[in-house]
């Protein structure tokens, strides 16, 4: 028998065989892609115990080389547990590079979520940035940014539509997959 590969992990995570899925993804410790998935796995406590120790110390090997959704879960993984200026350095670098929720999370961080203190010039490159990417989110936001401050009823009027426009997308994509980096 063969020896199994990210591809059949990926087919067990397809069909929601979690178990099985992170049971192949152990076998594989050299593959980037599957220590991801397995760092997802263990982090969400999907297939097994969860071990948020273990994601992290894969999160933070995956962001150590450049990886830009190892950052970005890291740095989720860090928000959660309240390491606010940790997870926007991590934020940002996944940002830089074009991670479309790593943009979108800075920004909010930059707007003041969570406490954190705002900045608004890095609000605006960090929400452009994501809305040019294709974040939802990001695009609701500025369409609100922009009726709050309308000169007129046809900027506001342009403005609301396209607030209600991305809304409606925006609920599409979430019931087809609600795990879209666009909704993140």
């Amino acid at each position: 028998m063969s020896e199994a590969t990210t591809y059949d992990a990926m087919k067990e995570l397809s069909a929601k065989r979690y178990p099985h899925a992170r049971a192949i993804l152990e076998t594989l410790p050299e593959d980037d892609e599957a220590q991801f998935h397995l760092a997802y796995l263990l982090d969400h406590g999907l297939g097994g115990a969860r071990d948020v120790e273990r994601a992290r110390a894969i999160y933070q090997k995956l962001a150590d080389d450049g990886d830009a959704r190892g950052m970005y879960y890291l740095a989720s993984l860090m928000l959660r547990e309240g390491q606010l200026a940790d997870a926007l350095h991590y934020f940002e670098e996944s940002a830089k590079l074009n991670h479309i929720s790593a943009a979108y999370w800075s920004a909010e961080l930059h707007n003041g979520a969570f406490g954190f203190p705002t900045d608004e010039g890095k609000y605006v490159y960090y929400m452009n940035q994501a809305a040019s990417l294709g974040h939802l989110f990001a695009k609701r936001d500025q369409a609100l940014r922009q009726m709050k401050g309308a000169s007129n009823v046809f900027v506001w009027g342009k403005s609301l539509l396209r607030y209600m426009g991305t809304s409606i997308k925006a609920v599409g994509v979430a019931v087809r997959d609600p795990r879209d980096l666009r909704l993140r």
